[in-house]
Formats: structure tokens, C-alpha cells, sequence
């Protein structure tokens, strides 16, 4: 491949990489002003709890995404193609999976946490619950690799 072709390509992905930066930074600071100025205004906290939750991890995935594009803009890794999608598939599940959990732990920390008498309900119940999303991710991305996962339902089951 030609020096100045390869430098072109090198040069976009990393304007690329850059453009994801600013528009991760763009979100974050929409969500930390504008959206969280919104959810002070409401009754409960639980908005407040959610979008502090979402903020970093939805930075991560921009920036992730802006890689992603970034790499498959340059001709010489098209060769590594399937190793990189399935590289940015597993951890985009992850990051999702682990914001649901820590989401839905909080909603069920806050839910249940009515009577002194259930104080450790709302942990075992959430953890449980975190497991649950733990394996539904890792059954995804199994699945995903074209792994069969009906036996491991059936045994969950």
C-alpha cells in the first residue's frame, strides 16, 4: 500500500476518533447540565440516580463507536474485519449489560425499600437480578459466536 494512501487513511480515522470525542463530550455535558437541571425539578430522585448512571457509559459507547468507525475506515485492517466487530460487539454488550444492572439495582434498591423488616430483600433481589442480566449478556455474545446455547438454557432452566 502507498505511504501517503495508508497517512490519508490514518489521518480520517483519526479525525474519526476525534469528531467521536467531541460528540461524546457534547452528550455528557448535556446530560450533566440541561438534563439534570430537568430531573432536579421532579418529585423523585430515582431520574437523578438513572442519569448519573447512564452519563459515562453512554460517553464509552460514543467514543467506542467512533473507534470502531475509525478502524473500519482504513483499507490495510479490512483483513481483521470479523475480529473487530466481534471485539466491539462483546464489549458493547458488556457496557449495556453492566448499566442495566447497576439501572435496575438502583429501581429495586428503591422500590423495595419500604419496611425496615425487608432491609435485605432489596440486595438479594437486585443481586439476583444482576446475575439474571449477567447471563442473559453472556448468553447473547455466545449466541452471537454461533455457539449453541440451548443446552445451557435448558440447564438454567
Amino acid at each position: 500500500m502507498e505511504w501517503s494512501l495508508l497517512c490519508s487513511e490514518a489521518f480520517r480515522a483519526a479525525i474519526i476518533v476525534l469528531f467521536s470525542l467531541v460528540v461524546a463530550q457534547g452528550v455528557y455535558v448535556a446530560i450533566k447540565r440541561y438534563l439534570r437541571f430537568l430531573a432536579a425539578k421532579t418529585k423523585t430522585k430515582i431520574d437523578d440516580v438513572i442519569l448519573s448512571i447512564i452519563s459515562k457509559p453512554l460517553y464509552i459507547t460514543i467514543v467506542i463507536a467512533g473507534v470502531y468507525l475509525a478502524l473500519n475506515s482504513i483499507e490495510e485492517i479490512k483483513s481483521y474485519e470479523y475480529i473487530i466487530s466481534n471485539s466491539f460487539f462483546v464489549i458493547l454488550v458488556t457496557i449495556f449489560s453492566l448499566t442495566t444492572a447497576r439501572i435496575t439495582e438502583a429501581l429495586v434498591t428503591r422500590w423495595l425499600r419500604v419496611q425496615r423488616k425487608f432491609e435485605k430483600a432489596p440486595q438479594v433481589i437486585s443481586k439476583c437480578i444482576t446475575v439474571l442480566i449477567y447471563i442473559i449478556a453472556l448468553l447473547i455474545i455466545l449466541d452471537h459466536f454461533n455457539i449453541s446455547i440451548s443446552p445451557l438454557v435448558a440447564t438454567l432452566g
